[in-house]
Protein backbone atom coordinates (compact mmCIF):
# COMPACT_ATOMS: atom_id res chain seq x y z
CA UNK A 1 0.00 0.00 0.00
CA UNK A 2 1.42 3.31 -1.02
CA UNK A 3 2.50 5.54 1.84
CA UNK A 4 1.96 9.26 1.99
CA UNK A 5 4.28 11.35 4.10
CA UNK A 6 3.34 14.82 5.17
CA UNK A 7 6.21 16.79 6.76
CA UNK A 8 5.72 20.04 8.56
CA UNK A 9 5.67 22.97 6.13
CA UNK A 10 5.99 25.68 8.79
CA UNK A 11 6.28 26.12 12.51
CA UNK A 12 2.54 26.06 13.13
CA UNK A 13 0.58 29.06 11.89
CA UNK A 14 -2.54 30.26 13.70
CA UNK A 15 -5.85 28.98 12.32
CA UNK A 16 -8.58 31.61 12.52
CA UNK A 17 -11.91 32.13 10.77
CA UNK A 18 -14.69 34.62 11.29
CA UNK A 19 -18.23 34.28 10.07
CA UNK A 20 -20.33 37.40 10.29
CA UNK A 21 -23.69 36.33 9.06
CA UNK A 22 -24.50 32.70 9.80
CA UNK A 23 -26.55 32.00 12.95
CA UNK A 24 -25.71 28.30 13.01
CA UNK A 25 -22.89 26.12 11.86
CA UNK A 26 -23.10 24.93 8.26
CA UNK A 27 -22.17 21.28 8.41
CA UNK A 28 -20.63 19.59 5.39
CA UNK A 29 -22.76 17.44 3.13
CA UNK A 30 -26.08 19.29 3.47
CA UNK A 31 -28.12 21.20 0.90
CA UNK A 32 -27.62 24.97 1.21
CA UNK A 33 -30.51 27.32 0.54
CA UNK A 34 -30.43 31.06 1.14
CA UNK A 35 -30.36 34.05 -1.16
CA UNK A 36 -27.05 34.99 -2.73
CA UNK A 37 -26.81 38.79 -2.83
CA UNK A 38 -25.77 40.97 -5.67
CA UNK A 39 -22.22 41.75 -4.55
CA UNK A 40 -21.10 45.40 -4.60
CA UNK A 41 -17.76 46.17 -6.13
CA UNK A 42 -15.04 46.54 -3.48
CA UNK A 43 -14.02 50.10 -2.73
CA UNK A 44 -10.50 49.19 -3.70
CA UNK A 45 -9.00 46.16 -5.34
CA UNK A 46 -6.90 43.71 -3.30
CA UNK A 47 -3.85 44.95 -5.19
CA UNK A 48 -4.60 48.57 -4.30
CA UNK A 49 -5.34 47.65 -0.70
CA UNK A 50 -2.17 45.62 -0.27
CA UNK A 51 -0.07 48.27 -2.02
CA UNK A 52 -0.58 50.70 0.88
CA UNK A 53 2.35 51.45 3.11
CA UNK A 54 2.37 48.58 5.58
CA UNK A 55 2.67 49.29 9.28
CA UNK A 56 2.93 46.80 12.12
CA UNK A 57 -0.48 45.78 13.43
CA UNK A 58 -0.52 45.25 17.19
CA UNK A 59 -4.23 45.22 18.07
CA UNK A 60 -7.46 44.02 16.48
CA UNK A 61 -11.12 44.38 17.40
CA UNK A 62 -13.39 41.60 16.17
CA UNK A 63 -17.10 40.81 16.70
CA UNK A 64 -18.30 37.72 18.56
CA UNK A 65 -21.35 36.41 20.38
CA UNK A 66 -20.98 36.77 24.15
CA UNK A 67 -24.02 34.55 24.66
CA UNK A 68 -22.36 31.60 22.95
CA UNK A 69 -19.35 29.80 24.49
CA UNK A 70 -15.87 29.92 23.03
CA UNK A 71 -15.50 26.25 23.94
CA UNK A 72 -14.70 24.66 20.55
CA UNK A 73 -16.95 21.66 21.19
CA UNK A 74 -19.90 23.56 22.65
CA UNK A 75 -20.05 26.65 20.47
CA UNK A 76 -23.23 26.76 18.35
CA UNK A 77 -22.77 29.98 16.38
CA UNK A 78 -20.60 29.96 13.28
CA UNK A 79 -19.04 33.28 14.26
CA UNK A 80 -17.71 32.00 17.58
CA UNK A 81 -16.92 28.56 16.25
CA UNK A 82 -14.74 29.98 13.52
CA UNK A 83 -12.97 32.21 16.05
CA UNK A 84 -11.95 29.14 18.06
CA UNK A 85 -8.57 28.61 16.34
CA UNK A 86 -7.36 31.82 17.96
CA UNK A 87 -7.19 29.77 21.15
CA UNK A 88 -6.61 26.25 19.83
CA UNK A 89 -4.12 24.91 17.31
CA UNK A 90 -4.90 21.71 15.44
CA UNK A 91 -2.76 18.82 14.23
CA UNK A 92 -2.83 20.00 10.60
CA UNK A 93 -4.78 22.40 8.41
CA UNK A 94 -5.20 23.00 4.67
CA UNK A 95 -2.81 25.54 3.18
CA UNK A 96 -3.60 27.88 0.27
CA UNK A 97 -3.26 24.98 -2.18
CA UNK A 98 -5.39 22.77 0.08
CA UNK A 99 -2.38 20.70 0.99
CA UNK A 100 -2.09 19.47 4.61
CA UNK A 101 0.15 21.80 6.61
CA UNK A 102 1.26 20.60 10.01
CA UNK A 103 0.71 22.60 13.17
CA UNK A 104 0.94 20.46 16.30
CA UNK A 105 1.78 17.42 14.21
CA UNK A 106 5.44 16.98 13.38
CA UNK A 107 4.86 14.15 10.93
CA UNK A 108 1.76 12.45 9.51
CA UNK A 109 1.98 9.17 7.62
CA UNK A 110 -1.00 7.60 5.88
CA UNK A 111 -0.49 3.88 5.30
CA UNK A 112 -3.63 2.16 4.06
CA UNK A 113 -6.16 2.33 6.85
CA UNK A 114 -3.67 3.66 9.40
CA UNK A 115 -2.88 7.32 9.96
CA UNK A 116 0.24 7.65 12.11
CA UNK A 117 0.67 10.99 13.89
CA UNK A 118 3.87 12.13 15.57
CA UNK A 119 3.51 15.38 17.49
CA UNK A 120 5.76 18.28 18.36
CA UNK A 121 7.65 17.71 21.58
CA UNK A 122 8.08 21.45 22.23
CA UNK A 123 4.34 22.24 22.24
CA UNK A 124 2.98 23.26 25.63
CA UNK A 125 -0.54 24.01 26.76
CA UNK A 126 -1.29 27.43 28.20
CA UNK A 127 -0.96 25.93 31.71
CA UNK A 128 2.63 24.94 30.95
CA UNK A 129 2.13 21.19 30.51
CA UNK A 130 3.50 19.46 27.41
CA UNK A 131 1.32 17.90 24.72
CA UNK A 132 0.97 14.11 25.03
CA UNK A 133 -0.62 11.27 23.10
CA UNK A 134 -3.37 11.13 25.72
CA UNK A 135 -4.32 14.70 24.89
CA UNK A 136 -4.50 13.91 21.17
CA UNK A 137 -6.64 10.81 21.69
CA UNK A 138 -8.92 12.77 24.05
CA UNK A 139 -9.28 15.55 21.47
CA UNK A 140 -10.10 13.00 18.77
CA UNK A 141 -12.76 11.41 20.97
CA UNK A 142 -14.26 14.77 21.89
CA UNK A 143 -14.36 15.81 18.23
CA UNK A 144 -16.03 12.50 17.27
CA UNK A 145 -18.70 12.69 19.98
CA UNK A 146 -22.38 13.11 19.10
CA UNK A 147 -23.24 16.77 18.67
CA UNK A 148 -19.68 17.84 17.97
CA UNK A 149 -19.31 20.19 14.99
CA UNK A 150 -16.45 17.94 13.83
CA UNK A 151 -18.30 14.64 14.10
CA UNK A 152 -19.13 14.33 10.39
CA UNK A 153 -15.55 14.92 9.29
CA UNK A 154 -14.24 12.06 11.46
CA UNK A 155 -16.84 9.40 10.64
CA UNK A 156 -14.14 7.32 8.96
CA UNK A 157 -12.20 6.85 12.21
CA UNK A 158 -12.68 3.30 13.50
CA UNK A 159 -10.31 3.42 16.48
CA UNK A 160 -7.42 5.21 18.17
CA UNK A 161 -4.19 3.95 19.72
CA UNK A 162 -1.79 5.92 21.91
CA UNK A 163 1.46 4.18 20.99
CA UNK A 164 3.59 5.33 23.93
CA UNK A 165 6.53 3.13 22.93
CA UNK A 166 7.00 5.12 19.72
CA UNK A 167 5.59 8.49 20.87
CA UNK A 168 2.84 8.44 18.26
CA UNK A 169 -0.92 8.18 17.94
CA UNK A 170 -2.46 5.86 15.34
CA UNK A 171 -5.92 6.53 13.94
CA UNK A 172 -7.40 3.39 12.42
CA UNK A 173 -9.74 4.15 9.50
CA UNK A 174 -12.70 2.15 8.24
CA UNK A 175 -11.45 2.70 4.68
CA UNK A 176 -8.30 4.21 3.15
CA UNK A 177 -8.20 7.96 2.63
CA UNK A 178 -5.02 9.52 1.26
CA UNK A 179 -6.46 12.96 2.07
CA UNK A 180 -7.31 12.16 5.70
CA UNK A 181 -4.65 14.59 7.04
CA UNK A 182 -6.80 17.42 5.65
CA UNK A 183 -9.43 16.47 8.25
CA UNK A 184 -7.10 16.89 11.24
CA UNK A 185 -8.08 20.54 11.75
CA UNK A 186 -10.11 19.97 14.93
CA UNK A 187 -8.88 21.80 18.09
CA UNK A 188 -6.44 20.02 20.37
CA UNK A 189 -7.34 20.42 24.04
CA UNK A 190 -5.85 19.08 27.24
CA UNK A 191 -7.14 15.73 28.46
CA UNK A 192 -10.19 16.11 30.71
CA UNK A 193 -10.88 19.81 30.07
CA UNK A 194 -13.58 19.48 27.40
CA UNK A 195 -16.34 20.74 29.71
CA UNK A 196 -14.41 23.81 30.87
CA UNK A 197 -15.67 27.23 29.83
CA UNK A 198 -12.27 27.65 28.16
CA UNK A 199 -10.69 24.20 27.68
CA UNK A 200 -6.92 24.37 28.02
CA UNK A 201 -5.37 24.67 24.58
CA UNK A 202 -2.25 25.51 22.60
CA UNK A 203 -2.14 28.53 20.31
CA UNK A 204 -0.65 31.96 19.79
CA UNK A 205 -3.32 33.59 21.96
CA UNK A 206 -5.13 32.87 25.20
CA UNK A 207 -7.80 34.61 27.25
CA UNK A 208 -6.16 37.28 29.39
CA UNK A 209 -9.16 39.21 30.63
CA UNK A 210 -12.56 40.70 29.95
CA UNK A 211 -14.10 44.10 29.27
CA UNK A 212 -17.66 45.39 29.54
CA UNK A 213 -18.76 43.98 26.17
CA UNK A 214 -16.51 41.01 25.64
CA UNK A 215 -13.21 39.20 26.06
CA UNK A 216 -9.56 40.16 25.64
CA UNK A 217 -7.06 37.78 24.07
CA UNK A 218 -3.33 38.27 24.54
CA UNK A 219 -0.24 36.63 23.10
CA UNK A 220 0.69 33.31 24.64
CA UNK A 221 4.23 33.78 26.04
CA UNK A 222 5.02 30.03 25.99
CA UNK A 223 3.81 29.39 22.45
CA UNK A 224 6.13 26.94 20.68
CA UNK A 225 6.39 28.98 17.47
CA UNK A 226 7.28 32.50 16.44
CA UNK A 227 5.35 35.21 18.23
CA UNK A 228 3.13 37.27 15.91
CA UNK A 229 3.41 41.08 15.80
CA UNK A 230 -0.24 41.22 16.90
CA UNK A 231 -0.36 41.66 20.70
CA UNK A 232 -4.02 42.00 21.63
CA UNK A 233 -7.38 40.95 20.19
CA UNK A 234 -10.54 42.50 21.62
CA UNK A 235 -13.68 40.45 21.08
CA UNK A 236 -16.76 42.69 21.18
CA UNK A 237 -20.32 41.39 21.50
CA UNK A 238 -22.27 41.99 18.29
CA UNK A 239 -24.82 39.57 16.88
CA UNK A 240 -27.37 41.38 14.71
CA UNK A 241 -26.50 42.28 11.14
CA UNK A 242 -27.19 46.01 11.54
CA UNK A 243 -24.72 46.24 14.43
CA UNK A 244 -22.09 44.29 12.51
CA UNK A 245 -22.51 46.44 9.43
CA UNK A 246 -22.50 49.69 11.42
CA UNK A 247 -19.46 48.58 13.41
CA UNK A 248 -17.53 47.84 10.24
CA UNK A 249 -18.53 51.07 8.52
CA UNK A 250 -17.62 53.22 11.54
CA UNK A 251 -14.28 51.52 12.16
CA UNK A 252 -15.19 49.77 15.42
CA UNK A 253 -14.35 46.40 13.86
CA UNK A 254 -11.14 45.72 11.94
CA UNK A 255 -12.22 42.60 10.08
CA UNK A 256 -15.60 41.16 9.13
CA UNK A 257 -16.29 38.03 7.10
CA UNK A 258 -19.36 37.12 5.08
CA UNK A 259 -19.85 33.93 3.08
CA UNK A 260 -22.26 35.87 0.80
CA UNK A 261 -25.10 33.48 1.54
CA UNK A 262 -27.44 36.37 2.41
CA UNK A 263 -27.95 40.07 1.67
CA UNK A 264 -27.31 40.89 5.33
CA UNK A 265 -23.97 42.70 5.01
CA UNK A 266 -24.35 44.08 1.49
CA UNK A 267 -24.23 47.64 2.87
CA UNK A 268 -20.70 47.39 4.24
CA UNK A 269 -18.54 50.08 2.67
CA UNK A 270 -15.01 48.84 3.23
CA UNK A 271 -12.23 47.32 1.14
CA UNK A 272 -12.54 43.57 0.74
CA UNK A 273 -10.71 40.53 -0.57
CA UNK A 274 -12.07 37.18 -1.71
CA UNK A 275 -11.90 34.10 0.50
CA UNK A 276 -12.09 30.64 -1.13
CA UNK A 277 -14.63 28.21 0.33
CA UNK A 278 -15.69 24.56 0.03
CA UNK A 279 -19.19 25.52 -1.15
CA UNK A 280 -19.77 23.62 -4.39
CA UNK A 281 -22.52 24.75 -6.78
CA UNK A 282 -23.55 21.94 -9.12
CA UNK A 283 -26.25 20.55 -11.41
CA UNK A 284 -27.84 17.39 -10.02
CA UNK A 285 -29.12 14.85 -12.56
CA UNK A 286 -31.96 12.36 -12.36
CA UNK A 287 -30.09 9.36 -13.75
CA UNK A 288 -33.24 7.25 -13.78
CA UNK A 289 -34.92 9.21 -16.54
CA UNK A 290 -34.60 8.52 -20.27
CA UNK A 291 -31.48 9.90 -21.91
CA UNK A 292 -30.15 11.13 -18.54
CA UNK A 293 -29.50 7.49 -17.64
CA UNK A 294 -26.82 7.36 -20.35
CA UNK A 295 -23.36 8.64 -19.30
CA UNK A 296 -22.49 9.93 -22.79
CA UNK A 297 -25.55 12.18 -22.73
CA UNK A 298 -24.62 13.55 -19.30
CA UNK A 299 -21.06 14.05 -20.51
CA UNK A 300 -22.36 16.04 -23.49
CA UNK A 301 -24.31 18.31 -21.14
CA UNK A 302 -21.13 18.98 -19.17
CA UNK A 303 -19.17 19.85 -22.32
CA UNK A 304 -21.94 22.21 -23.39
CA UNK A 305 -21.76 24.36 -20.27
CA UNK A 306 -19.97 27.71 -20.24
CA UNK A 307 -18.97 27.82 -16.59
CA UNK A 308 -16.96 31.02 -16.98
CA UNK A 309 -20.04 32.85 -18.22
CA UNK A 310 -22.09 31.52 -15.30
CA UNK A 311 -19.41 32.67 -12.88
CA UNK A 312 -19.22 36.15 -14.35
CA UNK A 313 -22.91 36.82 -15.01
CA UNK A 314 -24.79 34.93 -12.30
CA UNK A 315 -22.24 35.18 -9.49
CA UNK A 316 -20.44 38.46 -10.27
CA UNK A 317 -17.17 36.50 -10.43
CA UNK A 318 -17.48 35.60 -6.74
CA UNK A 319 -17.02 31.93 -7.62
CA UNK A 320 -14.32 29.75 -9.15
CA UNK A 321 -15.54 27.70 -12.14
CA UNK A 322 -15.07 23.96 -11.60
CA UNK A 323 -15.36 21.03 -14.02
CA UNK A 324 -14.39 18.40 -11.45
CA UNK A 325 -15.72 18.05 -7.88
CA UNK A 326 -12.39 19.35 -6.56
CA UNK A 327 -11.59 22.97 -5.86
CA UNK A 328 -9.51 24.44 -8.73
CA UNK A 329 -6.75 25.34 -6.25
CA UNK A 330 -6.42 21.74 -4.99
CA UNK A 331 -2.76 20.80 -5.22
CA UNK A 332 -3.47 17.33 -6.62
CA UNK A 333 -4.97 18.97 -9.73
CA UNK A 334 -1.77 20.87 -10.53
CA UNK A 335 -0.76 18.42 -13.28
CA UNK A 336 -4.28 17.53 -14.44
CA UNK A 337 -5.68 19.15 -17.56
CA UNK A 338 -8.87 21.10 -16.88
CA UNK A 339 -11.09 20.82 -19.98
CA UNK A 340 -12.84 23.93 -21.28
CA UNK A 341 -16.21 24.22 -22.96
CA UNK A 342 -16.29 21.99 -26.04
CA UNK A 343 -19.36 22.35 -28.24
CA UNK A 344 -17.79 20.22 -30.97
CA UNK A 345 -17.17 17.41 -28.49
CA UNK A 346 -20.71 17.68 -27.12
CA UNK A 347 -22.19 17.53 -30.62
CA UNK A 348 -20.06 14.49 -31.46
CA UNK A 349 -21.31 12.62 -28.37
CA UNK A 350 -24.93 13.42 -29.14
CA UNK A 351 -24.53 12.56 -32.83
CA UNK A 352 -22.92 9.27 -31.79
CA UNK A 353 -26.06 8.46 -29.83
CA UNK A 354 -28.10 8.81 -33.01
CA UNK A 355 -29.54 12.18 -32.00
CA UNK A 356 -28.62 13.97 -35.22
CA UNK A 357 -32.09 15.02 -36.41
CA UNK A 358 -33.26 18.50 -35.34
CA UNK A 359 -36.54 20.40 -35.54
CA UNK A 360 -37.05 23.86 -37.00
CA UNK A 361 -35.82 25.49 -33.79
CA UNK A 362 -32.57 23.55 -33.79
CA UNK A 363 -33.55 21.16 -30.98
CA UNK A 364 -32.53 17.52 -31.31
CA UNK A 365 -35.29 14.98 -31.83
CA UNK A 366 -35.81 11.57 -30.27
CA UNK A 367 -38.76 9.37 -31.28
CA UNK A 368 -40.24 12.23 -33.29
CA UNK A 369 -40.25 14.70 -30.38
CA UNK A 370 -37.74 17.41 -29.35
CA UNK A 371 -35.60 16.40 -26.37
CA UNK A 372 -36.96 18.37 -23.42
CA UNK A 373 -35.54 18.66 -19.91
CA UNK A 374 -36.81 20.52 -16.84
CA UNK A 375 -34.30 22.32 -14.61
CA UNK A 376 -35.45 22.70 -11.00
CA UNK A 377 -34.26 25.79 -9.10
CA UNK A 378 -34.94 27.36 -5.72
CA UNK A 379 -36.68 30.66 -6.49
CA UNK A 380 -35.39 32.16 -3.24
CA UNK A 381 -31.82 32.08 -4.55
CA UNK A 382 -31.31 34.84 -7.11
CA UNK A 383 -27.87 33.69 -8.26
CA UNK A 384 -29.05 30.16 -9.01
CA UNK A 385 -32.09 31.53 -10.84
CA UNK A 386 -29.79 33.63 -13.00
CA UNK A 387 -27.53 30.62 -13.56
CA UNK A 388 -30.52 28.51 -14.61
CA UNK A 389 -31.42 30.99 -17.36
CA UNK A 390 -27.86 30.87 -18.67
CA UNK A 391 -27.80 27.06 -18.59
CA UNK A 392 -30.94 26.94 -20.74
CA UNK A 393 -29.33 29.25 -23.28
CA UNK A 394 -26.05 27.34 -23.29
CA UNK A 395 -27.53 23.87 -23.72
CA UNK A 396 -29.77 25.13 -26.52
CA UNK A 397 -26.54 25.62 -28.47
CA UNK A 398 -26.05 21.84 -28.54
CA UNK A 399 -29.70 21.24 -29.42
CA UNK A 400 -31.08 20.45 -25.97
CA UNK A 401 -34.20 22.30 -24.87
CA UNK A 402 -34.27 23.08 -21.13
CA UNK A 403 -37.06 24.80 -19.22
CA UNK A 404 -36.64 26.29 -15.74
CA UNK A 405 -39.06 25.09 -13.05
CA UNK A 406 -38.91 27.50 -10.13
CA UNK A 407 -40.30 26.96 -6.63
CA UNK A 408 -39.70 27.97 -3.03
CA UNK A 409 -37.25 25.95 -0.96
CA UNK A 410 -39.89 23.58 0.42
CA UNK A 411 -41.27 22.84 -3.05
CA UNK A 412 -37.72 22.43 -4.31
CA UNK A 413 -36.90 19.94 -1.55
CA UNK A 414 -40.12 17.98 -2.09
CA UNK A 415 -39.33 17.58 -5.78
CA UNK A 416 -35.85 16.30 -4.99
CA UNK A 417 -37.09 13.84 -2.39
CA UNK A 418 -39.70 12.39 -4.73
CA UNK A 419 -37.47 12.36 -7.82
CA UNK A 420 -39.79 14.77 -9.66
CA UNK A 421 -37.06 16.49 -11.64
CA UNK A 422 -34.71 16.07 -14.59
CA UNK A 423 -32.00 18.49 -13.49
CA UNK A 424 -31.60 20.78 -10.48
CA UNK A 425 -29.13 23.39 -9.30
CA UNK A 426 -27.84 22.69 -5.81
CA UNK A 427 -25.12 23.77 -3.43
CA UNK A 428 -23.37 21.98 -0.60
CA UNK A 429 -20.27 22.40 1.53
CA UNK A 430 -17.78 19.60 1.01
CA UNK A 431 -15.32 18.52 3.68
CA UNK A 432 -11.69 19.55 3.40
CA UNK A 433 -10.77 16.20 1.83
CA UNK A 434 -13.20 16.92 -1.06
CA UNK A 435 -15.31 13.87 -0.26
CA UNK A 436 -18.10 14.15 -2.83
CA UNK A 437 -19.74 10.80 -2.04
CA UNK A 438 -22.79 12.56 -0.50
CA UNK A 439 -23.64 13.64 -4.05
CA UNK A 440 -23.35 10.14 -5.50
CA UNK A 441 -25.98 7.42 -5.60
CA UNK A 442 -26.80 6.35 -2.05
CA UNK A 443 -25.38 9.57 -0.56
CA UNK A 444 -27.30 12.06 1.55
CA UNK A 445 -27.73 14.29 -1.52
CA UNK A 446 -27.69 11.47 -4.07
CA UNK A 447 -31.46 11.55 -4.65
CA UNK A 448 -31.86 9.94 -8.12
CA UNK A 449 -28.22 10.15 -9.18
CA UNK A 450 -27.07 7.39 -11.54
CA UNK A 451 -24.80 4.73 -10.08
CA UNK A 452 -21.51 3.94 -11.82
CA UNK A 453 -19.47 0.92 -10.80
CA UNK A 454 -16.51 2.20 -12.83
CA UNK A 455 -16.55 5.54 -11.00
CA UNK A 456 -16.89 3.82 -7.64
CA UNK A 457 -13.77 1.75 -8.40
CA UNK A 458 -11.76 4.77 -9.49
CA UNK A 459 -12.82 6.67 -6.38
CA UNK A 460 -11.72 3.78 -4.19
CA UNK A 461 -8.35 3.71 -5.96
CA UNK A 462 -7.97 7.44 -5.49
CA UNK A 463 -8.63 7.16 -1.76
CA UNK A 464 -5.85 4.60 -1.54
CA UNK A 465 -3.25 6.26 -3.76
CA UNK A 466 -4.10 9.94 -4.15
CA UNK A 467 -3.72 9.62 -7.94
CA UNK A 468 -6.33 12.06 -9.16
CA UNK A 469 -6.04 12.04 -12.98
CA UNK A 470 -7.72 8.62 -13.54
CA UNK A 471 -10.55 9.62 -11.21
CA UNK A 472 -11.10 12.93 -13.02
CA UNK A 473 -11.13 11.18 -16.38
CA UNK A 474 -13.76 8.69 -15.23
CA UNK A 475 -15.80 11.36 -13.46
CA UNK A 476 -16.07 13.40 -16.66
CA UNK A 477 -16.98 10.31 -18.72
CA UNK A 478 -19.73 9.33 -16.26
CA UNK A 479 -20.81 12.85 -15.16
CA UNK A 480 -23.19 11.67 -12.40
CA UNK A 481 -23.61 15.37 -11.53
CA UNK A 482 -22.14 18.49 -13.11
CA UNK A 483 -19.95 20.77 -10.97
CA UNK A 484 -20.36 24.43 -11.85
CA UNK A 485 -18.26 26.44 -9.41
CA UNK A 486 -16.92 26.88 -5.89
CA UNK A 487 -18.31 29.97 -4.18
CA UNK A 488 -16.15 32.56 -2.45
CA UNK A 489 -16.71 34.69 0.61
CA UNK A 490 -15.58 38.24 1.34
CA UNK A 491 -13.32 39.54 4.07
CA UNK A 492 -13.98 43.21 4.79
CA UNK A 493 -11.02 45.12 6.18
CA UNK A 494 -10.96 48.32 8.18
CA UNK A 495 -9.25 51.26 6.51
CA UNK A 496 -6.52 51.13 9.16
CA UNK A 497 -5.51 47.65 7.96
CA UNK A 498 -2.41 48.06 5.79
CA UNK A 499 -0.85 44.64 6.24
CA UNK A 500 -1.03 41.99 3.52
CA UNK A 501 -3.71 39.48 4.49
CA UNK A 502 -3.79 36.07 2.80
CA UNK A 503 -6.99 34.39 4.00
CA UNK A 504 -8.22 30.84 3.63
CA UNK A 505 -11.64 29.50 4.56
CA UNK A 506 -10.16 27.75 7.59
CA UNK A 507 -7.86 30.62 8.59
CA UNK A 508 -8.52 34.27 7.81
CA UNK A 509 -5.23 35.07 9.53
CA UNK A 510 -3.33 32.42 7.61
CA UNK A 511 -0.20 34.58 7.18
CA UNK A 512 -0.35 36.27 10.57
CA UNK A 513 3.40 35.84 11.08
CA UNK A 514 3.96 38.19 8.16
CA UNK A 515 1.86 41.01 9.61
Amino acid sequence: MKKQLFLSFTAGLLAVCLCACMPELTRPGGEISGTVPSVPEPLSSPEETLAKEEKPLTELTLPYNANDPLNPYQSASARNHLLIPLLYDCLARPDRMRRPENQLAEEIIVDGTNCIIKWRKDARFSDGSYLTGEDIVYSFQTAMAAGSPYQATLMNVAGLTDDKDHNQVIAQLFSPDADFPLLLSFPIIKNGTGDYEFPIGISKFHVTGAHNTGVILGRNPIYYGTQPPLETIRLVHATDDDTLQFGMNTGEFDLLYTDLSTEALSGVSAPSISVPTNHLVYIGINGRRGLLARPEFRHALSLGLNRAEIAMTAYANRVRPAVYPFHPDFYRLSETEIPSRNLTGADALLDGMGLMEKDGNGYRIQNGQPIFLRLLVNSENSARSSAATLICEQLAQIGIRVEVVSGDFQQYQNSLQTGAYDLYIGETRLMDNHDFTPLLSGGALGYSTAYSEELAQRLSQYRETGEIAPLCEMFLAQSPFLPLAYREGLLYMGRSITVSITPTQQDLFYNILEW
